[in-house]
């Protein structure tokens, strides 16, 4: 999960640079900065539900052990 957070505050980061460029009246920059915030938000996403289904098999795995061992 460390490369999610990763993610999520490079998205802070852009999203903050966004509204910047927001204030300072400047569309085009505004706008690029916005993109790259939804680009690292799904990146983030995406890594979550990689961890998820990573613990998830994990879990899997270990009630297959336990249930191997109790026979």
């Amino acid at each position: 999960r460390k490369d999610a957070n990763y993610y999520l505050n490079k998205a802070k980061g852009y999203q903050k640079e966004s509204v910047y460029y927001t204030k300072k009246g400047d569309a085009d920059r505004a706008k690029k900065r916005t993109k790259y915030y939804e680009d690292a938000m799904d990146k983030y996403k995406l890594r979550i539900r990689y961890a998820e289904e990573a613990e998830n098999k994990a879990a899997l795995y270990h009630r297959k052990a336990a249930g191997a061992l109790r026979k």
